[in-house]
C-alpha cells in the first residue's frame, strides 16, 4: 500500500454524511449486508455508485476528480500493483476489511482512473449446499491426484464451487494445499490441512512463476485460479500428471469446448502432455445451474450432461469438468 495515500483519509464529500474515506465506503457493505450491496464503482466524472439489489445507486455527493480517484483507489493497491497499473493500464487485487474480502479491478478509461470493487463474504458455503449430482463431490475430495476443472462465465460461481471443495478437503484430510489466485477471493482457515494462498501481484509475479515454484514446495493439492494462457495450461496439466490433485478454471461452455481449447493450445504452441489425462477429464461432465433464491442466498440445482467424446480410449483415472451456469433471475429483488 502506498504510504502517500492513507486508506483512512476522508477525501470524498457526501451530501448528507460528511466526508468519507475509502474505508467508510467499504464499511457501507458491512452495514447494509454484502448480499444486498454487491459492488462499488469509482469513476472520474461521476459520484461513487453502489450496486444494491442488482440496481446501480449513486452516492449523493460530489463528482469524483482525478485526485480524489487516486486518494480512494491507490490505498487498496500494493506498490507492485500500482506499478503494474501504470505499465499495463489495469490490475486485479484484493483487500480485506472487517468481515469481508473485496475483489478489486482497477483500470483506465477515456476519463482516467476507474475501479470496480466487489464484496465477497468470508463464509465458504458447505459443499452439500452447492448442488452436485449424486454426491459426486465425495469422490472428488477423496482423490489423491488428477485434474478438476470448473468452467463457466464470469459470476457463475466457479470460485465458490472450488472453495467449498477445498474447504471440505481441509476439514477431512491432512494435506498440503497451495493456491495461486488473481486475486484471492475466499480465505481458508487452517484446519486439518495446511493451506498457503498466494496472490498475483502481491506474493508472486505470475501464475507460471508460482506454478514453477510450487512444484518444489511439496504440495498435495494445487489450485490455479485460471488457466489463462498456453504456458499455464501446460504447467497445470503437468502438475496433474505428476501426482497432484489440481483444481483450476476455464472460460469455456462445456466439456467438449474445454478439451478442444486445451488441444488447440497444445497444437498451436507445441505443448506436450499425455492424452489420457484429457480422456479422463472427459469421463464425467456435469453442468451446474444456479439461480437466485429470495434476497439472501444462491440456490443450486444440477443436471447431468452428456460426456464429451474423445478418441483416446479408456481413461486410466477420473478427473472432472464441472460446468457452472448462472440462470437469469426472474426480476430485481425488492429494496
Amino acid at each position: 500500500m502506498s504510504e502517500q495515500y492513507p486508506a483512512s483519509a476522508k477525501v470524498y464529500s457526501t451530501e448528507n454524511l460528511g466526508k468519507w474515506s475509502i474505508l467508510d465506503m467499504l464499511a457501507y457493505f458491512e452495514e447494509k449486508g454484502a448480499m444486498r450491496v454487491s459492488d462499488l464503482h469509482i469513476k472520474i466524472g461521476a459520484p461513487p455508485v453502489y450496486r444494491i439489489d442488482g440496481d446501480l445507486v449513486k452516492l449523493k455527493g460530489l463528482t469524483i476528480t482525478e485526485e480524489i480517484a487516486k486518494q480512494l483507489i491507490y490505498p487498496l493497491l500494493s506498490d507492485e500493483n500500482l506499478s503494474k497499473l501504470q505499465n499495463q493500464y489495469s490490475v486485479d487485487s484484493s483487500y480485506r476489511f472487517g468481515s469481508l474480502q473485496f475483489r478489486i479491478n482497477v483500470f483506465q478509461d477515456n476519463d482516467g482512473l476507474c475501479a470496480a470493487i466487489r464484496a465477497l463474504s468470508l463464509y465458504i458455503p458447505k459443499v452439500e449446499s452447492i448442488g452436485f449430482p449424486n454426491n459426486i463431490w465425495e469422490d472428488i475430495i477423496n482423490r489423491k491426484q488428477g485434474l478438476v476443472l470448473i468452467t463457466g462465465i464470469t459470476g457463475a460461481g466457479k470460485s465458490t464451487t472450488i472453495a467449498s471443495l477445498i474447504d471440505r478437503i481441509s476439514e477431512k484430510h491432512a494435506s498440503r494445499i497451495i493456491t495461486i489466485e488473481d486475486p484471492i477471493e475466499y480465505l481458508y482457515q487452517q484446519k486439518h490441512s495446511i493451506v498457503s494462498q498466494r496472490e498475483i501481484g502481491k506474493d508472486v509475479s505470475s501464475f507460471i512463476d508460482g506454478l514453477r515454484a510450487m512444484l518444489r514446495e511439496d504440495p498435495d493439492i494445487i489450485f490455479v485460479g485460471e488457466m489463462r494462457d498456453p504456458e499455464t495450461i501446460a504447467m497445470t496439466l503437468m502438475a496433474a500428471e505428476t501426482g497432484h490433485l489440481v483444481f483450476s478454471t476455464l472460460h469455456t461452455r462445456d466439456a467438449t469446448g474445454t478439451i478442444t481449447r486445451i488441444q488447440a493450445d497444445r497444437t498451436k504452441y507445441r505443448i506436450s502432455f499425455h492424452s489420457d489425462l484429457l480422456t479422463s477429464s472427459a469421463k464425467s461432465s456435469y453442468r451446474k445451474r444456479m439461480e437466485k433464491a429470495g434476497s439472501s442466498q444462491w440456490k443450486f440445482s444440477t443436471t447431468k450432461a452428456t460426456p464429451a467424446q474423445t478418441s483416446y480410449g479408456q481413461a486410466k483415472s477420473s478427473s472432472y469438468i464441472l460446468k457452472c451456469r448462472l440462470k437469469q433471475k426472474a426480476g430485481p429483488m425488492k429494496k
